[in-house]
Order: C-alpha cells, then structure tokens, then sequence
C-alpha cells in the first residue's frame, strides 16, 4: 500500500470513530474499532512516499493527528459524569 493511500484510509477509520463517538453509538464504536485495527494492520505495510506526494502525506498525517485528538475529547467525554 502507498503511503498517501494508508494515510487516506487511516484518516476515514478516524472520522468514523469520531461520529460514532460524537452519537454516542456503541455499536458504531464496535464497527469503527474493527475498521481502525485492520486498517493500522495494512498502515504496518506502507511504501515509503514518493517525493511527489511527500507534502500530502504530511497533511494527511496531521489530519489523522487532528482526528485523534477529537477522538480522545469526545472519548473523555462520555466517560465524564453528567449532572
């Protein structure tokens, strides 16, 4: 797998494991994790970027980072007590 491409697909597992999150849907958080395991599996593969799509790649990257960092908020959140 190319990198931009692993980078593709680790960037739509997150997104939907933030929406499931955001909802909060555990049965959408169950199918999001088995999304996100296999895709970190492939990440595992990944061909170096070519200098051509170095540049997207690092935006892919910290977007995935951005993501995962909503993740660990909305995660927080519905572990924190509500009044």
């Amino acid at each position: 797998m190319q990198a931009l491409e692993a980078a593709a697909r680790l960037n739509g597992s997150l997104d939907e494991l933030a929406a499931a999150l955001a909802a909060p849907d555990a049965d959408a958080m169950l199918a999001a994790e088995s999304t996100l395991a296999s895709t970190l599996d492939a990440v595992s593969a990944v061909q170096p970027a070519t200098p051509a799509e170095h540049d997207a790649v690092l935006a892919a990257v910290a977007r995935a980072r951005a993501t995962l960092a909503r993740c660990r908020i909305l995660g927080a959140s519905i572990l924190t007590p509500r009044a």
